[in-house]
């Protein structure tokens, strides 16, 4: 499993970013769809994925090559990340897929 990292904002919140659970899809879907619907910074104007959907990635996971990873800012899922190993072929291999994604009100 991965590293938890726990750090203080500037404004004195506790910020902490750690490895999802599958009973965090639902704030995962959330966040992910308020910021595609700004319109701006991804290629959907909505979540890409439902809740269930969500939940099953992050229970089927290889967590021994690939990363699923939720924002939390004073115990509120503010946004998460994905990385994501290249495909099954060799030359795939050397490449990952970076994702990450924060609420608006949380990017000041």
């Amino acid at each position: 499993m991965w590293k938890t990292w726990h750090s203080i904002t500037r404004a004195g919140e506790k910020l902490i970013i750690r490895p999802a659970y599958p009973s965090d899809a639902a704030a995962f879907v959330e966040t992910l769809d308020e910021v595609a619907k700004e319109g701006i910074y991804l290629l959907d104007e909505h979540a890409s994925r439902t809740v269930a959907e969500q939940e099953r990635i992050i229970q089927l996971l290889d967590w021994s090559r690939n990363l699923i990873a939720v924002a939390v800012l004073d115990n509120k899922i503010i946004g998460g990340m994905g990385i994501f190993v290249g495909g099954m072929s060799p030359k795939a291999q050397t490449f990952c897929n970076l994702g990450i994604h924060i609420i608006r009100s949380a990017r000041s």
